[in-house]
């Protein structure tokens, strides 16, 4: 994205540079790595919920809400469409029957295969041009900035 469309689409990148260079970099990559995971039959978010479930061998929804820090509707709504779409399968807990067990399918070891590809491809593509010391002060700088944003005041 140019200059003059990053300072148009975030009316605050002029008197906040550094956040509004932030946001433009997440929404960049975030869209860009959406575009791809629709290309592959998922939904942003979903690739995350496939690593987990491949992690962890399956697990409750309760637990990808947590491990994932998300809300409950929304790990719902995701676990729904993909059972639906043959990603996962949904299956009593042999230990407390009012647990659901959420775990991958093959279909879905295949798209998280393919979403690691995506995400490797992204990784490679941002840090075109850049040198190991770029890389590694962006790094030293990000975790900075992540730092000092985790413990600001509270509004």
């Amino acid at each position: 994205m140019s200059e003059t469309k990053r300072k148009a689409a975030n009316p605050f990148a002029i008197s906040c540079p550094v956040g509004g260079s932030i946001i433009s970099l997440v929404e960049s990559h975030s869209k860009a790595v959406a575009e791809h995971l629709r290309s592959i039959g998922l939904y942003r978010g979903q690739e995350m919920i496939l690593k987990v479930l491949a992690e962890t061998g399956g697990c409750s929804q309760n637990e990808l809400k947590n491990r994932l820090c998300l809300d409950h509707s929304t790990v719902a709504k995701s676990v729904g469409r993909m059972e639906k779409s043959g990603f996962l399968t949904r299956e009593k807990s042999p230990s407390d029957r009012r647990i659901t067990i959420v775990k991958i399918t093959a279909e879905g070891e295949k798209r998280l295969e393919a979403s690691e590809e995506i995400w490797n491809g992204m990784e490679k593509q941002a840090l075109n041009g850049l040198t190991e010391t770029d890389i590694q002060e962006f790094l030293r700088i990000s975790a900075q900035i992540t730092e000092n944003l985790s413990t600001s005041l509270k509004p």
